[in-house]
């Protein structure tokens, strides 16, 4: 067997020619399946990330639409609410993440939806975060923590161990 390797390469009138030794190649390609199986989980947590952004998105939007209408000008801090089907066979919330305090949705769970009261002692304001189920080593499903309020400003940690508050700063474009 020969100790060095020679590569050609012609794609679209671009010549390459190298000649390298084997043991190196054969290191090389050892080395891919760690690399892609690396590029793929960070992609999978870059997915979740995103997919649990969609998913804050679509609480403030429930919790909205539930305030303007059988929350009487209030918030609930109850998914499940959201969740639940109408008369009219529709709900404020997919059922997917009514559920994520207790089931993780591409990775993330919602924690509590936190309540606050105005001056008038209406319940006016709320928050809630988003983190990742697995928040540690390298099968951890998200490298970022969530916070959304009733401004329907997603704020991010950068970390998975950190939790997002309303001081946290906003995650890319809302």
């Amino acid at each position: 067997m020969s100790q060095f390797i020679h590569l050609q390469h012609d794609d679209q009138g671009v010549f390459m020619d190298a000649t390298v030794p084997a043991d190196v190649m054969n290191r090389a390609m050892a080395a891919v399946p760690s690399m892609l199986a690396i590029q793929v989980l960070t992609a999978t947590r870059m997915s979740n990330a995103m997919s649990a952004r969609f998913a804050l998105h679509d609480v403030h939007r429930a919790m909205n639409l539930y305030q303007s209408g059988k929350g009487n000008g209030e918030y609930t801090d109850n998914l499940a609410v959201l969740g639940e089907t109408g008369e009219d066979g529709s709900s404020f919330l997919a059922s997917d993440i009514a559920n994520m305090q207790k089931t993780p949705r591409f990775g993330y769970l919602l924690g509590p939806i936190q309540l606050e009261r105005d001056a008038d002692g209406k319940l006016t304001r709320y928050s809630v975060v988003a983190f990742p189920a697995v928040k540690e080593g390298q099968n951890r499903t998200g490298d970022d923590c969530f916070y959304l309020d009733e401004t329907g400003v997603v704020r991010h940690s950068k970390s998975a161990t950190v939790m997002a508050d309303k001081n946290s700063e906003p995650a890319g474009s809302n």
